[in-house]
Order: C-alpha cells, then structure tokens, then sequence
C-alpha cells in the first residue's frame, strides 16, 4: 500500500488530520470508557497514519485518537506509513479495521463502500471481497442510501437494522415506506411481516394481467373439427370469429393462394 516500510513512532496530537473518515457517529460514553482503559494500560494498538510531508492523516484509530486525546496527551503512538499511497487504498484499510471491529453503523459503511467503489473503479463483488463481506451483503447495505434522510437517521440510530431497511428500500410508495418504518421503529411489525405487507402492495400496482384465452372446439363429423381461441368467448364472439375468417380466406381465394400461405398471411397481420 506504501512504497516504504511501515514504522512505529510518537507523533504529536496536533499534526494528525482527520479527514474523509468513514466514521460519523462516536458514542462518547465508549470513548471515555477507552481513555480510562489507556490511562490504566497504555495503548495497547498503534493507530495507523499517513505521512505527508509535516502533517499525518489518520487511516485508522480514531476512537483511539479521541480517547488518548481525551486524557489530555500530546502525542501518540502510530504505525506511520509513506511515500504514495492510493485515496482508494486509505479507504480500504479504513473499512477495513471499522469492518473487523464493527464499529460502524450500516450507514457509514454503505457511504464507505460507496467511495470505495468510486475511488478504486471495483465493483460491488470487488468491494465485498477485498472487505469480507457477502455480495449480499454489499447489496443490502447499499441498497440503504436510497432511503429518505428520515429512515437513514433511524437506521444510524440502531432503530431499524439494516436488513429492515434493505427491506423498506424495495418499497416504491413513499407514503408506504414511511409508514412501514414507523411501525419497524415502533416494533409493531416484524421482518416476515413488512416482506408480507411489500408482496401485496408490489401486486396492488402491477398492471392487470391480460384477460386469460379460451379455447373452444366444434365438431362438425366425419373427422372434421374448427377450433376458436380468444377471450371472453360466447356464442356471438364465435359466429364473429368464424365470418371475419371467411371473409378473409374469401379475399385472397381469387388470387390462387394456398391454405398454408394464407395461414401465413394471418400471423404476419396478427404481428402487425
């Protein structure tokens, strides 16, 4: 990922940069519960940084970073890498560590594999392998940035898991969609519930199938039958059938055609 080894150095607090972190929300009750561990331990795990000229950029660490921070401490101690490293590749090892601790929420790690695909030009299966995680997985978390701003919040807030909101994001109604979430939110519906209430709405909107075809045979003796396929059949829509049909083999008679060329000529203007 660098063009030069990793080293192990204190570096000081005010030169790290934070920047383009995949993590947007901190429980602030955990960092402190991390600052009290250090300041009994010692950080135990580096964080991990860039090098670019003065400054340093944070790949990853950052609740480590708060809680060091916190204890009122003027530098850290850092796994630093140089030299070149792709926007890509930072964001990678972001998720990447966010992902193995799971400390982000669905949200954040949707945004995060959203910029690692259009960073590194991966595709969603790319994105899910060089992270871990199922193609399903992937497709579910992204499918979650397509939801309003409202169910987002809620989801970010551990009210609706994300695979409810994978779930509400296969809802087309808006109106529907909300309201759905609110009973997710208010746990009056379960998972097996809303992919019900989905179903029958996906079948409320889609457009009347075709009215189905009957099929009626006569037969005439001697063998011989005529058989008459469309819908809504009755005795006058037979009669109908059978005269338009004369009338047409009548036309082209004068002309010499052959049954099956006539037979032909019928599907061609059936198509038309």
């Amino acid at each position: 990922m660098s063009t030069r080894p990793h080293q192990v150095a204190r570096i000081p607090l005010d030169r790290i940069q934070r920047s383009g972190q995949v993590r947007e929300i901190f429980d602030e009750a955990s960092i402190q519960q991390l600052a009290e561990n250090i300041a009994q331990h010692g950080l135990i795990h580096p964080i991990h940084v860039h090098q670019v000229g003065e400054t340093f950029r944070l790949i990853a660490g950052e609740r480590r970073y708060r809680a060091v921070q916190l204890l009122g401490h003027k530098t850290i101690l850092a796994t630093v890498a140089s030299g070149t490293i792709a926007e890509g590749d930072i964001v990678e090892k972001m998720l990447s560590e966010n992902v193995s601790r799971e400390d982000l929420n669905p949200i954040e790690l949707a945004k995060g594999i959203m910029q690692l695909k259009e960073l590194s030009g991966a595709t969603a299966s790319a994105a899910a392998s060089r992270l871990g995680l199922s193609n399903k997985m992937v497709s579910e978390l992204c499918s979650l940035l397509s939801l309003p701003e409202s169910i987002q919040l809620e989801i970010q807030a551990g009210k609706i898991p994300a695979s409810l909101g994978a779930e509400l994001a296969r809802v087309n109604d808006a109106a529907e969609q909300q309201d759905l979430a609110q009973q997710v939110v208010a746990g009056s519906i379960t998972r097996d519930g809303l992919i019900t209430r989905r179903k029958r709405g996906l079948r409320q909107t889609t457009a009347p199938s075709a009215p189905s075809v009957q099929r009626v045979t006569a037969h005439l003796g001697a063998g011989q039958t005529v058989s008459v396929a469309c819908g809504d059949l009755t005795l006058d829509r037979f009669i109908e059938v059978l005269d338009g049909l004369l009338r047409r083999a009548k036309q082209v008679r004068p002309r010499g055609i052959e049954l099956p060329t006539f037979l032909k000529i019928l599907r061609d203007e059936a198509k038309a």
